[in-house]
C-alpha cells in the first residue's frame, strides 16, 4: 500500500501512516527546503534532482542532496552553501529544474563512506 499526502502541489510518499498523520500535522516542520531540489545545486546557479534518502538538518531545516559525494561537497561549506541558494532562489523558483542526472561539480572533499 502507498502511502502518501499531496502538500502545496507536491506529493510526498511515506514508509508509515503515522509519518504521513505527523507531516499532515506539521508540513512545514518536513517539508525540504528549495522545494526539494538538490541544496548544493540550488547555490550553484540549477534545480537539480535529489535523493529523499541524502538529507542533512540544519537549524531545524531539510536539506536534500542528489549523492553522496555533493553530500561531502555541500558539506565544505553547508552554511555557506545555505547563504548562496538563499539567495539564489527567488530567481530559480520558477524556473525550470534540470533535467542532468548528476551535474559536473568538482571538489577536494573525501568522500562520505
Amino acid at each position: 500500500m502507498d502511502i502518501t499526502a499531496d502538500y502545496n502541489g507536491a506529493t510526498f510518499a511515506f514508509s508509515k501512516a503515522a509519518n504521513c498523520d505527523a507531516f499532515m500535522a506539521n508540513p512545514e516542520q518536513y517539508i525540504p527546503q528549495f522545494n526539494g531540489h538538490c541544496a548544493y545545486g540550488v547555490p550553484k546557479g540549477g534545480k537539480v534532482p535529489e535523493n529523499p534518502n541524502l538529507w542533512r538538518i540544519v537549524d531545524g531545516k531539510r536539506y536534500l542532496n542528489i549523492t553522496e559525494n555533493i553530500v561531502s561537497f555541500w558539506e565544505e561549506d553547508s552554511t555557506q552553501n545555505i547563504s548562496l541558494a538563499n539567495s539564489n532562489w527567488n530567481d530559480l523558483e520558477p524556473k525550470r529544474a534540470s533535467n542532468r542526472t548528476i551535474p559536473s561539480y568538482t571538489s577536494n572533499a573525501s568522500t562520505v563512506k
